[in-house]
Parts: C-alpha cells; structure tokens; sequence
C-alpha cells in the first residue's frame, strides 16, 4: 500500500480539471451569459462564492428515441447540476443555511442515484477546493469529497480527481493517519487512501469477471462501484469458497461495499469494521445495504463533518434465509 500512495501522491500536477474528457466547449459553456461572462471565464476552474449558471460537463443523457423527452431529460440532469453546486456552496458554509449536513446528504444521494451526474459532482468538488480563499470552506469540501468517494467513484473524471487529492495529501506514506482529521492535508490523505481502496477492488472485480461466471455479478457495478478494504491481507477481496458466488444484488448500488454474500440466501457481512486498511478511513453509515438502497446516514456525514474518519462499527451477521 505504501508503494501505490507514493505512486498516486506523483499524479499532482498531471491532470487539471480542464484535461476531463467531457468538458464543456468554453463556447457552450458561457451561453445565455452577457454581462458576467468575464467572470464566468476567470472562474469556471478555481473557487466561486455564487451560483453555477451552467454545468461544467457534457451530462451523458440516456438515447431516447422521443426527440423531446431527451430535451426535457437534459434540461433535468442540468438544472440539478446546478441544484447540487448550490448544496455544495451550503454544506462548506458559503451560503447560509439551518441545517448545512443536510444539503451534503443531498449531495451524495443525488450522486447516487443519478450515475450521470458523478464526474460532474467530483468536478465541481475540484473546482470548489481549487484556490479557495478560507481554509474552513476548502476543508468541508474536501470532507464532502471523502463522503463522495464513500458512496461513488468518478468514471471518466478518475485521473482529475486524483491528481487533485495528491496535490492536497501527505506526500508521506503514514501507517495511522490523524484522527480527528481537521486540516485540509489530513482529509486529502483519507481520501487519497479510500480513493486507493475502491480502484483496487475496481481492478479485482474486473479480473473476477474476466475468471469466469463467479465474476458476472461484480461486472456490472466496476465502473463506479466504491469499496473499503477491511484487513492488511494482500487480496482486497474475500476469498470465494465453494459453492458461494457474488451475486449481482450485492454487487450493485443496493450492496455495501466491502460486502460479500451468497445469492438465494447464506450469511453476509453487512458492516465494515473499525480497522479499515489500517485504521485509516472509517466508513460507519456510509453503505449500500442490501435491498434498501442507498444507506448513508445524517449521523454518518455529521461524524465526517467533524473530522472523525475512523469509527467503531463492529460486523452483524444476517441469518439464513428459508
């Protein structure tokens, strides 16, 4: 693990956010703007106090045969990319609001339940962290991005995103990172260790699949499907016994990650314990629980709000089914 941090600390400086794949032309991205379009322009990459007029990617939109309904559907995913920047510029105190955790919530759950709006979450995340004047609101968003990670991983955003955390992590390899984690570095370098779990269960799952039929249902979830490592053992992954397969259930948005479980019954494991990797990053609340969708909880982004990363979470097993 030592040897891939160092490895991924190099990547700062590498990818800026203007390299994503699917940025919007600059052109496009200014439209309907007349007299804040200098602004717009100065600040599209670094930190902004207002509001987003436009989405900063191309929003992939499902191929809809019915020309209008796919205009309507865009016009949807955009106005919640900006909805979303909106929570974000709440969550790290910026913009005021009664109950700020509340809107990180928001802005995780949108992540999750709209696979389109991932990099474009990640990519605002950058950019708000990028040159921003308080340290307390770079802070909070780089905790949000820690909450992020938790629950999604960016797709073609992947290289951005971690050549950003590197700029901002330990560039020093540390066994127990600090708990509570309150300085920028501190939250960069959780990240940059969870970011490193979830690309190696990514990489296992795909070797999974490419074994045979037990991999089919990892397959499904590679592309974006985050994972916690619980143990120093060298394979990220649990070994699979005989007669036990990762059923697809487990493997997509409604598994936990780190999860593993027998389809048509058997025991699984439902929670993540407290030494995760090292007792690095902790992950209580922040699961896909079987059958239930999305599981991250207002406690969970409140504990990450306050810079507790590692958290107790002791393993419950779930009984047979008849």
């Amino acid at each position: 693990e030592k040897a891939m941090y160092s490895s991924m600390i190099k990547m700062k400086h590498k990818f800026p956010l203007q390299s994503v794949p699917t940025l919007l032309p600059e052109k496009e991205y200014l439209k309907g703007l007349i007299l804040s379009r200098s602004n717009a322009r100065k600040q599209r990459f670094i930190f902004q106090k207002g509001s987003l007029h436009n989405s900063l990617l191309r929003l992939r939109v499902p191929k809809l045969e019915d020309e209008k309904m796919a205009k309507t559907e865009a016009r949807s995913l955009k106005k919640k990319a900006i909805a979303t920047f909106d929570n974000m510029l709440r969550y790290m105190n910026v913009k005021s609001h009664v109950y700020p955790t509340t809107t990180g919530l928001a802005v995780v759950t949108t992540g999750h339940a709209e696979p389109s709006l991932r990099d474009e979450i990640f990519c605002q995340l950058i950019k708000q962290t990028t040159q921003t004047p308080k340290v307390e609101w770079q802070l909070l968003g780089f905790r949000l991005i820690y909450l992020c990670l938790s629950a999604f991983m960016p797709e073609k955003a992947s290289q951005q995103l971690l050549a950003h955390i590197a700029l901002y992590a330990n560039p020093d390899f540390e066994e127990k990172l600090p708990e509570p984690a309150t300085t920028v570095e501190a939250v960069a370098s959780h990240c940059l260790r969870l970011f490193i779990a979830n690309r190696q269960m990514q990489e296992e799952m795909a070797l999974v699949k490419d074994a045979g039929e037990e991999g089919k249902g990892l397959a499904s979830s590679a592309g974006s499907q985050p994972y916690i490592r619980r143990d120093r053992s060298p394979s990220p992954l649990p070994p699979v016994k005989e007669g036990r397969s990762y059923s697809s259930e487990t493997a997509t948005s409604e598994a936990a990650p780190g999860s593993y479980g027998r389809s048509g019954g058997g025991r699984s494991r439902s929670r993540t314990s407290e030494r995760l990797r090292g007792n690095t990053f902790g992950n209580k609340g922040a699961l896909y629980r079987r059958g239930s969708g999305l599981y991250v909880t207002l406690e969970f982004v409140k504990n990450i709000t306050k810079g507790q990363m590692t958290q107790q979470d002791d393993f419950e097993e779930e009984e047979p089914e008849d």
